[in-house]
């Protein structure tokens, strides 16, 4: 895994057009939120994204999720199969170990190329790895990476 910038971050997800987002395994705010505000970012700016969970989404949750399609939410590997893209970038968010991106509906059938992160001790196998431990949240972190891929941050989250 290399460290990266999150400058070089958007830039890779300029330089691709199919994404799968990957958010952890009993999902929390943090990560569904994460996952729908990169969904968000990477719709605005026309690419093709879908958000992986290998678990249900909690129903108290919901008023995140309902901010955008249902179509937008693959769930488990069986699904993706179906309804993700071939080639897709896979990028997680929130996600601080492989373990993780294993729940009751699956598991990570990809290798991960981005993970986005705010855990201190991480060790997700990626290609690259941006890190903030001094955030407070992975969502703290997408809304900076809102702005560097040139995208309004108060209609995106």
């Amino acid at each position: 895994m290399i460290s990266v910038t999150l400058s070089e971050i958007a830039e890779g997800l300029a330089q691709n057009d199919r994404f799968h987002i990957y958010i952890h395994a009993h999902p929390d705010a943090d990560t569904l939120g994460s996952g729908v505000a990169l969904y968000s970012i990477l719709r605005e700016m026309g690419k093709k994204a879908l958000i992986v969970s290998n678990d249900p989404l909690p129903a108290k949750l919901s008023f995140i999720s309902s901010r955008i399609s249902g179509d937008a939410f693959c769930f488990g590997g069986e699904t993706l199969a179906v309804k993700g893209f071939a080639n897709a970038f896979a990028v997680s968010v929130d996600t601080a170990a492989p373990e993780q991106l294993k729940g009751n509906l699956g598991d990570c059938a990809e290798d991960i190329r981005f993970g986005i992160d705010h855990h201190v001790i991480n060790t997700l196998i990626c290609e690259k790895l941006f890190l903030d431990a001094k955030a407070s949240s992975t969502g703290e972190i997408i809304y900076q990476l809102a702005s560097l891929c040139g995208q309004n941050r108060e209609r995106i989250c």
